[in-house]
């Protein structure tokens, strides 16, 4: 069997910068829909290929392709719920910008770069904590996970699947030490 035609390129693979909206604004939709509600539902922690549904379709290279805004009929609750505090929620560009910024954080929490000495490690590492990153929160959002939780959770597991072992206390320490002002 052709990769092309497995299962895992058809779930893991991205087309198009559509596709990746398209996942990025239902995720944000599905915590707007929880955090707008009265009721305390349980959060949920959706897998990527739980969340894929039907592939949006392609446009042409010259269009240019934008998240959902809020003046978009289709966009949904603004606020969270009164029991929660009526607050303002995350566009999903609010969500990519913050998810930037928390990714250019990972190569100074494991990586090369690491501002803890005993944290430094392989770009390889960086990258693929990175990767995990990213991947999580096309199927969930900001406003549900902590990022600086999910970073530390992605930059340890980066380190097992690398094979660049890593104890937890010094991630701790090296989320500590970066000291994010977000």
């Amino acid at each position: 069997m052709l990769y092309e035609e497995s299962s895992q390129a058809f779930k893991w693979q991205l087309s198009s910068l559509v596709e990746l909206n398209s996942l990025r604004e239902r995720a944000n939709r599905r915590a707007r829909d929880v955090l707008s509600r009265e009721d305390a539902a349980p959060l949920e922690v959706y897998g990527f290929a739980d969340t894929r549904g039907d592939r949006p379709k392609s446009t042409t290279d010259d269009q240019v392709v934008q998240l959902m805004a809020e003046d978009d009929p289709n966009y949904g609750p603004t606020k969270t719920s009164q029991a929660r505090g009526s607050t303002a929620l995350l566009t999903p560009s609010d969500e990519t910008l913050l998810l930037s910024f928390y990714c250019s954080k990972i190569p100074l929490l494991i990586g090369p770069h690491a501002t803890l000495p005993r944290c430094k490690r392989d770009a390889k590492v960086a990258a693929t904590a990175s990767l995990l990153f990213r991947r999580f929160y096309l199927s969930n959002s900001v406003m549900i996970h902590d990022p600086k939780t999910m970073l530390a959770a992605a930059a340890f597991l980066a380190a097992k699947v690398e094979d660049c072992m890593l104890d937890v206390r010094y991630l701790e320490m090296g989320t500590k030490e970066m000291n994010a002002p977000v």
